[in-house]
C-alpha cells in the first residue's frame, strides 16, 4: 500500500509543478488514472479521494511558498514570451499540448486547417504531456515537435530557424541537428512554470 501512495503522490507532484492544471482538473486525473489499481488493493473508492485531494491540496500550497521565492522573472516565463511572438509569426506554437507526439501532430494539423481561413500559417512547434512530465522530471527543458505546412527542405528549414532564432531571443537556449525529423531541444532550462495568485 505504501508503493501505491507514493505512486500516486508522485503522479499528483509533477501535474502541479507542471503548472498547467487546476487544483480541481489535477484531483480528477489522478483519480481517473489511479482508481483501478485502488480497488485492486482493496481499498474503498472514497478513501481515494480523500488522499488525492489532501495531497494535492499540499503540493499546491507548497509549489506557492516555493513560487514565493522564485526570481521575477524564470524561464517558463521566457519561454512563455517566444512561444507568443511564435504564434504572432504565423507558427502555431502550444505547450502541453495532447498526451503523445502522435495525438499532437494530429491536433496541431486539424487546428491549422481551421486558423488557415483567418491568417497565414507557415508552421508549428509544440510539445506534448509526456514531454511536460520529462521536463518537471529532470528539472529541464521539453524537446519540441515542430514542423513546415509547405513542402521542401527549405520551408522547413526556415520554420526549425525561426523556433531557434525566437527562443534565443528569449534567452532560451536550443539545440537542433539540421534534420526535418529531428527534434528541436531545449537546454539549461529550468522548470518553474508560475501560477497566478489565489
Amino acid at each position: 500500500m505504501a508503493v501505491l501512495l507514493e505512486n500516486i503522490r508522485h503522479f499528483v507532484a509533477v501535474r502541479v509543478y507542471a503548472g498547467f492544471a487546476s487544483e480541481p482538473e489535477v484531483v480528477v486525473r489522478a483519480i481517473d488514472d489511479w482508481e483501478c489499481s485502488w480497488e485492486e488493493d482493496g481499498r474503498p473508492p472514497a478513501d481515494l479521494r480523500a488522499f488525492v485531494e489532501r495531497t494535492t491540496g499540499e503540493l499546491f500550497e507548497q509549489h506557492r511558498r516555493e513560487q514565493a521565492r522564485w526570481p521575477e522573472r524564470t524561464d517558463c516565463d521566457r519561454l512563455d514570451a517566444a512561444f507568443a511572438e511564435l504564434d504572432g509569426l504565423g507558427i502555431l506554437a502550444r505547450q502541453n499540448y495532447e498526451q503523445t507526439l502522435t495525438s499532437g501532430c494530429a491536433a496541431i494539423e486539424a487546428e491549422a486547417a481551421r486558423e488557415r481561413s483567418r491568417r497565414p500559417v507557415l508552421g508549428f512547434v509544440f510539445f506534448h504531456e509526456q514531454d511536460t512530465e520529462s521536463a518537471v522530471c529532470w528539472n529541464s527543458g521539453p524537446s519540441l515537435a515542430w514542423g513546415a505546412f509547405e513542402d521542401g527542405d527549405e520551408a522547413w528549414r526556415r520554420v526549425a530557424q525561426a523556433i531557434t532564432e525566437v527562443l534565443g531571443r528569449h534567452g532560451i537556449k536550443s539545440e537542433w541537428r539540421g534534420a526535418s525529423n529531428s527534434r528541436i531541444f531545449i537546454t539549461g532550462l529550468r522548470w518553474r512554470r508560475r501560477r497566478p495568485a489565489r
